[in-house]
């Protein structure tokens, strides 16, 4: 019952999400605690940057409207982190787009890869102005194929 709220605070905040979901496959990767200690510090740093530049340093830049500056970051940043859920969401996780486990890119030949791309990905139907915005993104499949 939860996981529509979740989806919609994933779409929010969609660039952190992406984040996390690479600190936790680096740290799966990682033989050490002071490894994976080091990638999560690594990130911290990273997202403490971006949101001082975004939420802090251009908002002051702004002096007198700096709350105008605040206001429209936040509004770009939510509407950008919205956008690229709903895009990356209609190609990837849809009804007949397959799953794979990390133990299929063992030994993948270059076939395998471009059959796993055709096999995990989906076009979704977009009118012409869908496809503008997106940069033809609604053709996942060649997308994968010819990045």
């Amino acid at each position: 019952m939860l996981q529509p709220l979740g989806a919609v605070l994933l779409a929010m905040a969609f660039e952190w999400g992406v984040a996390l979901h690479g600190l936790i496959s680096v740290q799966d990767q990682e033989k050490s605690d002071a490894g994976k200690s080091a990638q999560k510090s690594a990130l911290i740093r990273k997202m403490a940057r971006q949101a001082g530049k975004d939420y802090v340093l251009f908002p002051a830049l702004s002096r007198r409207r700096w709350w105008r500056t605040l206001g429209a970051n936040v509004v770009a940043n939510g509407l950008r982190s919205a956008w690229a859920y709903i895009v990356i969401v209609c190609g990837h996780f849809v009804d007949g787009a397959e799953k794979f486990m990390p133990s299929v890119l063992e030994g993948e030949t270059k076939p395998e890869w471009y059959l796993r791309q055709m096999l995990g990905t989906a076009n979704f139907e977009a009118g012409p102005v869908l496809r503008f915005m997106t940069g033809n993104l609604c053709y996942q499949i060649e997308h994968h194929l010819f990045p």
